[in-house]
């Protein structure tokens, strides 16, 4: 009996037991692993966040001989209109603090899944025009797929932007430093680690499980919540619902033994901490703190240089960590010597939805002109 496959929407009150776990298992199969799209991540953001609460989520079932299986989940926030287009649109589920959006399918069925969510989006008396997609990633199957199936549904798609971000394989990561990084760079890392190393005992750490305790959460809060973060009220305390975001998260990651906190002491003073989800086998980074006295040593990049080698630590095998970093933040760049291609854009759905694409083009051009003029202006601090 060819198997059926069924989109249904559903928001945070529609969520039970039994659909919590049957996104988790999916999570665990799909083709594109996603910590941002994990249950883990979304519904403490659907809870916590501000402008969460414009979201849905669709998923997808098959169903077959008597059977039904969860095989994709994708979230959207709802615009009547945003800065990115001026109709009542779609756009891939994304908060301030989500550094990959997406697709979560089956690896055994991504097509079926896909082919139900654009069909979703095309329904006849559709009130959206368009689909808005930021940290998006190129070059990958999915991606192919993406707009394969767009394109049957004549959708027209319009890139706003495309960079690359610093990403680290570990089959294919470099077993020495000097390899990984420029000349200069890595005489300044060395002296760097060579000075502090004059301070004290210096010790770096991974933590996981049951060593992701109250202590270490805390401390990597008050590391983040210093300096220019503090200032400009970026920190995560300094917004009490991104912080009680923040604890359930890595509660509900830590249980499965999927958040990793790097640390980096000295004197058994925690000097550098960073926080990275795991989703299937890949990493991904979501948040650095460090303290700004030691800023001469750069503890925050000296913490990352622990992923440059492949990481026997590690409870799973991992095949990429990501970054998460901005284009602009060259201290990552110049560390983590790997790229992955990412871009945003939209979809325009409706006639309507593409009769504006050319005023939409003309506003992207002008942000373009307007980021690079900036980026020549500064260089983005460790984040």
């Amino acid at each position: 009996m060819t198997p059926k496959f069924t989109a249904r929407a559903l928001t945070l009150s529609d969520f039970d037991e039994k659909t919590i776990q049957a996104w988790e298992d999916l999570e665990c199969r799909a083709l594109e692993p996603n910590a941002f799209l994990s249950p883990c991540f979304i519904l403490p953001a659907l809870k916590h966040l501000e402008g969460a609460s414009n979201a849905f989520g669709l998923f997808v079932e098959k169903v077959s001989n008597g059977s039904t299986e969860l095989v994709g989940v994708v979230f959207f926030n709802c615009f009547k209109f945003s800065r990115h287009f001026p109709l009542p649109h779609l756009k891939l589920f994304d908060t301030k603090y989500s550094f990959q959006c997406g697709y979560l399918t089956d690896r055994d069925c991504a097509s079926e899944v896909m082919e139900a969510v654009f069909a979703f989006l095309v329904k006849p008396n559709g009130k959206w025009h368009a689909l808005v997609i930021q940290e998006h990633i190129q070059g990958t199957s999915l991606a192919a797929l993406e707009h394969r199936l767009a394109e049957s549904f004549r959708m027209k798609w319009l890139q706003f932007r495309e960079w690359e971000r610093a990403v680290l394989r570990p089959t294919e990561t470099v077993n020495e430093l000097k390899d990984a990084v420029s000349k200069n760079t890595y005489k300044a890392i060395n002296r760097r680690t060579r000075r502090l190393a004059e301070t004290g005992v210096v010790k770096s750490n991974l933590l996981y499980g049951e060593a992701v305790t109250t202590n270490v959460i805390e401390k990597f809060l008050e590391l983040e919540n210093t300096g220019w973060k503090r200032e400009h009220g970026t920190a995560l305390l300094c917004n009490n619902k991104d912080a009680a975001f923040f604890r359930e998260m890595l509660d509900q990651f830590n249980r499965s033994n999927r958040a990793l906190f790097s640390q980096l002491e000295l004197n058994d003073e925690t000097i550098a901490s960073s926080v990275k989800l795991a989703s299937g086998n890949h990493i991904f980074s979501f948040k650095i703190g460090w303290n700004p006295q030691y800023a001469k040593f750069s503890p925050g990049i000296l913490n990352e240089l622990r992923w440059l080698k492949p990481n026997s630590e590690l409870p799973y095998p991992a095949d990429l960590v990501d970054s998460g970093a901005a284009d602009t933040a060259m201290y990552m760049n110049e560390i983590w010597p790997q790229r992955r291609a990412m871009n945003s854009g939209v979809f325009a759905i409706t006639p309507h939805g593409k009769l504006v694409l050319p005023l939409v083009a003309l506003a992207s051009k002008i942000k373009n002109r307007k980021r690079a003029a900036q980026n020549k202006k500064i260089e983005t601090p460790e984040e």
